[in-house]
């Protein structure tokens, strides 16, 4: 009697699959000037953290929760730095050749070279959750209405902005801040020092704002 074939049923995870087919979809010669229209699933990070990530000399940084500091030369390989804090990290910028990472309690950090860190007193308790840099000035926006603002990512100065509502982001473009936040508050100014109360017609709260092709966006 002749025998049988045995089949034999391969339980492969359904992860596996999806993470096959992302890769056979990339090659090394697209790198990362591929339309935005399509995306590739890097999985490099902690998936407890919220990130941020911000660019500028070259250099990706991504800030997030507990002190988290990530950077990467072209997006897809990460290193985790030392941020020498446990409190989470909020924004980052760059400008003036430094990055500076805001974040909870008034938190501010601030590096050269991206690889050392080191904290600086912003001269403020509240949680400082956005930062953006232009016209040779970041500016730092947080709760309560917190406007900050540095030529250097050392000293920095307190300013009035109008508002006691909760500051989420800032922006700038077209030699404009932009800074949005609770209860569909947008402030804009000049200069990072004086500010402008805006109607923004929103009742929701403002989570960020992008500048782009000469027009600001705000996001709910």
């Amino acid at each position: 009697m002749g025998q049988e074939g045995t089949s034999i049923k391969l339980r492969i995870p359904k992860w596996l699959l999806v993470m096959f087919a992302l890769l056979k979809t990339f090659t090394p010669e697209e790198g990362l000037a591929e339309p935005l229209d399509h995306w590739h699933w890097r999985n490099f990070l902690p998936q407890e953290n919220s990130l941020r990530v911000s660019y500028g000399n070259g250099i990706f940084v991504a800030v997030g929760e507990s002190g988290a500091i990530y950077t990467s030369s072209d997006g897809t390989g990460w290193t985790s730095r030392a941020s020498g804090t446990n409190h989470s990290l909020c924004d980052v910028a760059y400008g003036n050749s430094i990055f500076v990472v805001v974040g909870d309690g008034g938190t501010v950090l601030i590096s050269p070279d991206r690889v050392i860190w080191t904290s600086r007193i912003s001269g403020t308790g509240y949680t400082l959750s956005g930062v953006a840099f232009g016209r040779d000035t970041f500016v730092a926006v947080g709760d309560s209405g917190a406007v900050l603002t540095s030529t250097d990512g050392s000293a920095w100065i307190a300013k009035d902005s109008g508002t006691h509502q909760k500051l989420k982001r800032v922006a700038f473009g077209t030699n404009i801040f932009a800074a949005v936040g609770a209860n569909g508050v947008i402030l804009t100014s000049p200069d990072g020092a004086n500010w402008a109360v805006e109607t923004s017609g929103a009742s929701g709260h403002l989570e960020g704002i992008v500048y782009g092709k000469n027009s600001g966006r705000s996001l709910l």
